[in-house]
């Protein structure tokens, strides 16, 4: 298991993800997969690091690398509310046990 944020740089004007910059610099990823090629799953937390992946990484990886499964967790942010902690941790823990 490995745990990366999708971003290695951004500006932002405020605390939620929705406040990310168009400046936003994306971690190397084709290096990072590269290094670890028994990958399976990447999971993100939360949907704006899913739409961060899909929009800035993704295009730029190889064929076998875009094959890779990915799952979206649920946020672990205290702003995702509309999930309790529990709910959030049953996601989490079922990625986790497998």
């Amino acid at each position: 298991m490995a745990l990366w944020d999708v971003l290695a740089a951004a500006t932002r004007s405020g605390s939620l993800d929705a406040d990310i910059g168009e400046d936003a610099i994306p971690n190397n990823f084709r290096a990072f997969f590269h290094a670890h090629p028994h990958l399976r799953l990447v999971c993100f937390n939360g949907a704006k690091a899913a739409t961060l992946f899909s929009g800035l990484v993704l295009p730029t990886l190889s064929h076998d690398h875009r094959a890779i499964a990915r799952q979206t967790l649920p946020s672990t942010s205290r702003a995702h509310a509309g999930m309790s902690f529990a709910e959030k941790i049953k996601h989490w823990a079922a990625v986790w046990s497998s």
